[in-house]
């Protein structure tokens, strides 16, 4: 699709897409200046694979290289979240944690993961990277719910 988009959009260079897995990049050391996490973590339920998953991203960046990560953040004052993140407990095994069901079938989905301030933070700070940028922010969820998120630069060490 994104190929595809690109083409259609007349750009003057196509880029490189690259399928993989975000715990063993494709890439050498040091490659990139920057990386992106948009809505990804939220969708890593493994506390283990998220600390992978940032170690990786440090791997591939070069010295003093970015990572930007925009994500969800727990919502305790919305009802509908404080409900769903006891009930599901049960099932995700992490506070903070969402499973979403299927609105046609009813089965689950996904599970979805919203973090705390002091945990995105730790996920950090405790793979390489140094905090530059901070920032509290509201998301809309692809139902269209507000949440919490965050807006965080870490920086290479």
């Amino acid at each position: 699709m994104a190929k595809s988009s690109s083409r259609s959009q007349n750009c003057q260079h196509i880029p490189l897409f690259v399928k993989g897995n975000a715990t063993t990049l494709p890439f050498a050391d040091a490659t990139f200046d920057i990386a992106v996490m948009q809505a990804f973590l939220t969708t890593v339920v493994s506390k283990d694979d998220r600390s992978r998953i940032i170690r990786e991203a440090r791997r591939v960046l070069k010295p003093q290289g970015h990572l930007y990560i925009a994500d969800f953040g727990q919502t305790w004052h919305s009802k509908i979240y404080r409900e769903r993140y006891i009930n599901d407990l049960p099932v995700t095994k992490e506070e903070g944690s969402i499973v979403a069901y299927d609105e046609d079938t009813g089965e689950v989905a996904y599970v979805a993961h919203h973090f705390t301030e002091k945990e995105i933070v730790f996920l950090l700070i405790e793979n390489g990277f140094e905090v530059e940028y901070f920032k509290n922010d509201e998301f809309v969820t692809r139902t269209g719910n507000r949440v919490n998120g965050f807006v965080v630069v870490g920086r290479k060490m």
